[in-house]
């Protein structure tokens, strides 16, 4: 991983002359990986996806196996609170959690794992029935952020979780969370990725 020596951030404009200079929209280029680039503001979205998951889908595992993804408090998503505490530990561990789950979704689509097209429809019923936010589904499915969440879901529980409709005991439970830290250790050195920082 290579460190780069500045944080990126984006900025868009309205207007013209003087008024060129409102700034309508601002976010920060945290990492990249593969062809693509993550900022604040899709982690912002990555998180509340997975908070939106845990509502329609709690038996998830991966909000079991990343709880502390849903938990964040608002100044992580702060561009100027980021700036300022992006290296301490916190701030760093939250980062890291989030690289790794979105290396695990890469590796997941590389696998040949697919969402059947009518997991969609079952969780945008689920989200209605129990009143959670829709923001994660469109017209045709499921928004790319969305997407990736539940492709890493199909993708680990078709690979670590038993064939059984019975809840999984707790002992059952840490093995599959094992198996998944496990592999997600061998993703981490597989898919690189660079770290803004400043």
């Amino acid at each position: 991983m290579r460190l780069l020596c500045a944080f990126l951030a984006a900025f868009i404009f309205i207007g013209n002359g003087a008024n060129a200079k409102n700034v309508v929209f601002s976010d920060l280029f945290i990492f990249r990986m593969n062809n693509s680039v993550y900022s604040l503001d899709t982690l912002k979205t990555y998180n509340a996806y997975l908070k939106d998951l845990k509502c329609f889908y709690p038996e998830s595992i991966v909000v079991t196996a990343f709880p502390d993804l849903l938990t964040i408090k608002k100044g992580y998503f702060d561009i100027n609170a980021y700036k300022e505490k992006s290296s301490t530990s916190e701030y760093v561990r939250l980062t890291q959690m989030f690289i790794t789950v979105l290396k695990m979704a890469k590796y997941a689509s590389s696998q040949g794992v697919s969402v059947s097209s009518e997991l969609p429809k079952a969780m945008k019923l689920s989200a209605q029935k129990n009143s959670c936010s829709l923001r994660g589904f469109d017209s045709k499915g499921l928004k790319e952020e969305m997407a990736d969440i539940v492709l890493l879901e199909v993708f680990l529980r078709s690979r670590f979780m038993p064939k059984t409709s019975q809840e999984l005991t707790k002992e059952q439970t840490r093995s599959v969370l094992k198996n998944i830290f496990s592999l997600s250790e061998s993703v981490r050195s597989q898919v690189d990725h660079e770290l803004f920082s400043n």
